[in-house]
Order: C-alpha cells, then sequence, then structure tokens
C-alpha cells in the first residue's frame, strides 16, 4: 500500500513539473531576494558616468490566468539627479530556448514607460506570454534584454537565464527501494505554492498598464 501510494505521488508530481519552472542568472549573481531567487546585479554607467544600480530575478514560467508566462523583475536604485526610465519598448525575451524549439524577440503584456525619481528605488515585473502549446516546464533558458534611460544616456544588458531544478528528499520505506526522487514543481521560498501573489513595490509616480488586444479590455493603475 505505501508503495502504491509513492508511486501516484510520483506521477502527480511529474505532470506538475510542467506547469511551472525555476530560472536562475547566469552571470553577476551576488545576492538573492528575500523569497530566495538570484540576483544578477549592474552598476548603470552612461556616458557621463554611473547613476544606479540594477538587480534583475525571476519568478520562472508559470501559468497565469489563461496563459503561460516568464515573469522577470528589473529593480533599480537611481543615484543620480535625474530620472529613470523603462519603457517596455525596451525590454523583451531573447531568445527563449525551449524543448518545442527556439523564440526570438518575445514583447511583454505590459506597455507603458516607468520612471525612478532622483535618489529613489522602483520595481518593475513584467511578463511575457509564451505560445499556447509551450508549457512552462519546456522552457529550458532564456535571455532578458533590457534598456533603461537617464535622460541623455542609455545602459542596456542581456541577461542570461537557465532553468533550475529542486528537489524532495528522497524517501525510504523499509522492505523496498530507494526509488522517490522526483522533480520539486515549486521553490520552498514561492508564495505562489499556496496561492499567494506578491504586490508590485512600485516606487514614484504611477505608471498605466493596458492589456493588448485579445486580453480583457481593461486598464491597471499600478501605484
Amino acid at each position: 500500500m505505501r508503495f502504491r501510494l509513492v508511486l501516484a505521488v510520483l506521477f502527480a508530481t511529474s505532470g506538475c513539473a510542467h506547469s511551472r519552472a525555476y530560472f536562475h542568472p547566469t552571470e553577476r549573481v551576488r545576492g538573492q531576494t528575500a523569497d530566495g531567487y538570484l540576483e544578477a546585479f549592474y552598476d548603470l554607467v552612461g556616458p557621463r558616468g554611473a547613476f544606479g544600480e540594477a538587480k534583475v530575478w525571476s519568478l520562472g514560467a508559470y501559468r497565469s490566468g489563461d496563459e503561460n508566462v516568464v515573469g522577470v523583475t528589473l529593480e533599480l536604485h537611481n543615484t543620480s539627479a535625474q530620472p529613470i526610465d523603462v519603457s517596455a519598448n525596451d525590454l523583451r525575451l531573447d531568445p527563449v530556448r525551449a524543448s518545442e524549439g527556439t523564440l526570438r524577440r518575445v514583447p511583454p503584456k505590459e506597455n507603458g514607460v516607468f520612471r525612478v525619481v532622483p535618489g529613489g528605488r522602483g520595481s518593475v515585473r513584467v511578463h511575457f506570454v509564451l505560445p499556447s502549446e509551450m508549457l512552462p516546464g519546456h522552457v529550458k533558458s532564456f535571455g532578458f534584454v533590457w534598456r533603461v534611460k537617464n535622460l541623455d544616456q542609455a545602459y542596456a544588458q542581456a541577461t542570461p537565464f537557465r532553468e533550475e531544478s529542486y528537489y524532495y528528499p528522497s524517501y525510504y520505506y523499509p522492505g523496498y527501494p530507494l526509488y522517490y526522487s522526483p522533480v520539486y514543481p515549486c521553490s520552498p521560498y514561492d508564495v505562489h505554492c499556496v496561492g499567494f501573489y506578491y504586490g508590485w513595490p512600485y516606487a514614484g509616480p504611477p505608471v498605466i498598464i493596458e492589456h493588448p488586444a485579445g486580453s480583457p479590455r481593461r486598464t491597471v493603475i499600478v501605484h
């Protein structure tokens, strides 16, 4: 009976693995968020000198409503006397490598411009919609291409991400071989596992995000 239970959990978990995938940056990793996501750090420097710092991290690929998406967060600290602007037009995934093939120049679902005031901190979370036939677990790696502006100077970068695996501990039952060690379907630090959702910690003036054509016609104002 115990062995049958172990097999049932194994099959259920292997199915869940396709509905969630986790990724970590493969360069400039010098820390992690309070929830355990690894961050890539960048010094923002232009022709007129340094103007801030950036951190890039990802919630991974997951199901959001009726869509499969990749979520990426860009955190900014403005150390200059001028605002830093982030336009959705300057953000994309390129490439996205999956078991079905490679996607190029995937735009974010959101649009608009977000501003971080001088001396302020801000966080922009964007979502990239995958084709309907591509499950989150099919994605193996992706590059997050981003660009920020500080008046007449700019900083551009491409942050590479690679899939990571979490594992349940192996369970041993006396009298049975050690078979059970499936892929963990979600990070132990991820509140999505228990049905919560992170707020967007924006700083500065609100940004208006309009959903693209084909999605529910509504406008969300995020503060």
